[in-house]
């Protein structure tokens, strides 16, 4: 089969442990789809190593994220590593997105607490962002930054742990693959 766009699904915390997370059923709606080579890691997953991957197995083509939680963190860093190295970054969707300050899994949750932690995207097009919030709970949602210029999320009425279940997040990710649900 001929691949021309990966797409990269990253989970939350949360989401790793349960089977039937709204990243994983992304990532199988994107295995489905003709001429995407589809994806899913974890929230800690080595984002230097996910780049390189992605550079060395499908040089040239399109690489779409998705990342929920601490994923939306991890796919930013994946994000730096591809442009660095010259790679295409065709679209970013972040699900409830948080900056992950600490390595430690044990510390992660105390990211939540910093307040002025961002998260920040290579100097891609802003409109090949989409970034979807809630504030029902914690963790909500980090600032996310492209270059200097805050993206503005969409905020969605559901907790934490499901907004990666949201039709509208499916939707947005779908449609920049090119697949409207």
């Amino acid at each position: 089969m001929t691949f021309t766009r990966t797409a990269t699904t990253i989970s939350g915390f949360g989401s790793s442990a349960r089977h039937q997370s709204g990243t994983l059923a992304i990532e199988k709606r994107c295995l489905e789809l003709p001429g995407v080579y589809a994806e899913y890691y974890p929230w800690d997953a080595d984002p230097e190593g996910i780049a390189w991957h992605l550079h060395r197995q499908f040089p040239g083509l399109d690489h779409y994220f998705w990342g929920h939680s601490f994923g939306g963190h991890t796919v930013a860093k994946v994000c730096q590593h591809l442009y660095d190295l010259g790679e295409p970054l065709a679209g970013v969707c972040l699900v409830d997105p948080v900056v992950k300050v600490f390595r430690h899994w044990l510390l992660s949750p105390l990211s939540t607490a910093m307040w002025w932690a961002k998260i920040k995207l290579p100097p891609i097009s802003v409109s090949r962002v989409t970034v979807f919030n809630q504030r029902m709970n914690k963790p909500d949602g980090d600032t996310v930054l492209v270059g200097r210029q805050v993206v503005k999320p969409v905020t969605l009425d559901v907790k934490h742990d499901d907004i990666d279940e949201s039709p509208e997040a499916a939707q947005a990710f779908l449609s920049m693959l090119g697949q409207y649900v």
